[in-house]
C-alpha cells in the first residue's frame, strides 16, 4: 500500500478511495486500546493469525531485502539509516520515561515501609500480590549461543546464579526495614548508564559506564565500540569473537557499524547518565570485553544479563536501579535511587541487617521475574 502511495508519477498513485479500501485497513488487526507500557516498549498486540501474516508481509515489503534493482551507494544507505535512527526521538519505545527522553527526571512518591498502601507504585504493588500470576508479558533479545563450548557463559547460567543468590538473600533477611552499612570504597565495576530500545527494527543499544557502546542486534549478533573508538569487537555468538580496527571493518558489517555509530550519537546527545557511580580511571587497564547476553523488558522494568555475571535491573516508574555484581570474590548489590545517588553493599550485610523498603520491593520483583523466566 505504501509503495502504491509513493509512486513517482501522480497518475500511478493510489487514490484516497483505494487507500481506504486497501486490505491493510480492511483486514489488518487494530486493537481497541494500547496498554500504558506502550510508552516504553513495543506493544504485544497478539493479532489473529490472518492479520499476523498480513502484517508480516507488509513488514517484509517495507524493510526486507527483496529483489534489489541496483546496489545503492554507501552514502545513500547511511543517509537512510540516519533518517530512521533519528526517529528514535519520536518513537516511544526508545524513551526511558513515559514523557521524556532522559533518565531519572520523573521521581515518584517514596514508599514508607514494607506494608502496602494506596500510594504504592506499580512495582511495590506487583511484588506484594499474593497471586501466582505472571509478573507481566515481556519482550527480549539474546546473543546467539554456541553449542559444545562448556566454558562459555550463557544467559541461563547468569540467571540461575542470580536467582540462587537473591533467593538465599531474601529468605535469610530479617523481617522489617533495616539500615545496612554501605561500602565506603569498592572496586569499580562496569554498568549500563544509558540504553535505547529500537528492537522493532535493529536491536538494543546501550552505553556502559566506561563509555563503550554496545548493540545486541535482532539477529543475535553483538557489536561493541570501546571508549577509545579505535577498534570494533564483533561477536557472531557468545564464543565466536572477531576484532577489527575501526577503519577496517569488513564491508558486510558496515551496515551494523553505521547503526552502532548512530546509536552512540543518539545516546550521547539525548540521554543522561543514570547514576553517580564512579567510572573507571583513564590510566587503569581496560576491563575484559563485556557482552550483553540477554535483555528482557516487562511493563515495569528492564533486566540485562552480562557475560561477567552482572545483572542489572532498571525500573521505569522512578528510574531506580539494582545492580548485582561480583568484581572479586563476593557479591555486591548496588542500589541507585530516584535522585541517581548510589550505594553499594556487601550482599552478606543485607542478610544480616535487612534493607530499606525501596530495595526490598525491587529485590522481590527481580526475584519473581527471574523465577518466571526460569520456568518459561
Amino acid at each position: 500500500m505504501i509503495m502504491g502511495i509513493l509512486k513517482r508519477a501522480p497518475a500511478e498513485r493510489l487514490t484516497l478511495d483505494q487507500i481506504t479500501e486497501h486490505e491493510f485497513f480492511t483486514k489488518g488487526y487494530t486493537p481497541e486500546r494500547l496498554p500504558p507500557s506502550s510508552c516504553v516498549m513495543v506493544p504485544d498486540l497478539h493479532p489473529p493469525s490472518a492479520a499476523r501474516s498480513l502484517l508480516t508481509k507488509v513488514a517484509k515489503s517495507l524493510f526486507g531485502k527483496g529483489k534489489s534493482k541496483a546496489k545503492r551507494g554507501s552514502a545513500e544507505e547511511k543517509e537512510d539509516i540516519s533518517k530512521l535512527v533519528s526517529g528514535l526521538v519520536k518513537t516511544s519505545i526508545c524513551r526511558q520515561l513515559s514523557y521524556k527522553t532522559v533518565e531519572g527526571s520523573e521521581p515518584s512518591a517514596p514508599v514508607a515501609g514494607h506494608a502496602l498502601s494506596v500510594s504504592c507504585s506499580p512495582v511495590e504493588t506487583l511484588t506484594e500480590e499474593a497471586s501466582g500470576k505472571s509478573v507481566s508479558r515481556w519482550i527480549r533479545g539474546s546473543l546467539v549461543s554456541s553449542d559444545g563450548y562448556e566454558d562459555c557463559v550463557t544467559a541461563s547460567s547468569v540467571m540461575e546464579t542470580a536467582l540462587e543468590v537473591l533467593k538465599d538473600c531474601l529468605s535469610s533477611m530479617p523481617i522489617g526495614e533495616g539500615k545496612p552499612a554501605p561500602l565506603s570504597r569498592h572496586d569499580a565495576f562496569v554498568w549500563v548508564s544509558k540504553w535505547v530500545d529500537y528492537s522493532n527494527k535493529y536491536g538494543f543499544g546501550y552505553q556502559l559506564s566506561n563509555r563503550s557502546i554496545g548493540v545486541l542486534f535482532n539477529n543475535g549478533t553483538h557489536m561493541v565500540l570501546p571508549a577509545s573508538r579505535r577498534s570494533v569487537h564483533y561477536n557472531l555468538t557468545n564464543s565466536r569473537h572477531f576484532q577489527f580496527a575501526a577503519s577496517a571493518v569488513p564491508e558486510q558489517l558496515q551496515a551494523q557499524m553505521s547503526i552502532l555509530r548512530y546509536f552512540a550519537m543518539y545516546m550521547e546527545k539525548n540521554l543522561m547518565k543514570g547514576g553517580d557511580l564512579p567510572c573507571q580511571d583513564e590510566g587503569s587497564p581496560p576491563p575484559p570485553l563485556l557482552l550483553l547476553l540477554q535483555w528482557v523488558k516487562t511493563e515495569h522494568a528492564l533486566l540485562m544479563l552480562f557475560n561477567n555475571g552482572t545483572l542489572q535491573v532498571n525500573f521505569y516508574n522512578d528510574h531506580t536501579k539494582l545492580i548485582l555484581s561480583k568484581p572479586q570474590d563476593v557479591h555486591l548489590l548496588t542500589y541507585i535511587n530516584r535522585d541517581r545517588s548510589s550505594q553499594t553493599f556487601l550482599l552478606g550485610s543485607l542478610v544480616a541487617s535487612g534493607c530499606t523498603a525501596d530495595m526490598y520491593h525491587r529485590l522481590k520483583y527481580t526475584l519473581k521475574l527471574l523465577e518466571q523466566k526460569a520456568e518459561s
